[in-house]
């Protein structure tokens, strides 16, 4: 079986969830992302009746209760200026240090 198309598909995506660089971490943080959305989808009251959805959010809960005790939140950063207000919360601009690389944690500033 050694590189059969199977092998090769499995070689691909383990790659692409454990390699390295900005491609493999944004690729495990939008899994957790998915992960904690579909389970809040499916915690929803006509859903989670389903013994299907029942079996999956005793699966995924302690994954996402753990994923959200880890993901970053707006008290991990130091609030310089507030620039807006609106309905989703206050929004201020990143601090000078991470001008030069904007990435993940510029979301953070905005929530």
């Amino acid at each position: 079986l050694m590189g059969s198309p199977v092998e090769r598909r499995l070689a691909g995506l383990r790659a692409l969830l454990g390699g390295e660089g900005a491609a493999a971490a944004a690729g495990l943080e939008g899994l957790l992302d998915l992960l904690v959305c579909v389970h809040q989808e499916c915690s929803a009251a006509p859903l989670r009746r389903e013994r299907s959805v029942q079996q999956f959010l005793e699966w995924a809960s302690p994954l996402v209760s753990r994923a959200k005790q880890l993901s970053l939140r707006r008290d991990d950063f130091e609030i310089l200026k507030v620039i807006g207000r609106g309905a989703f919360g206050e929004h201020s601009p990143p601090p000078r240090s991470h001008d030069q690389n904007l990435g993940t944690g510029q979301l953070a500033y905005y929530l």
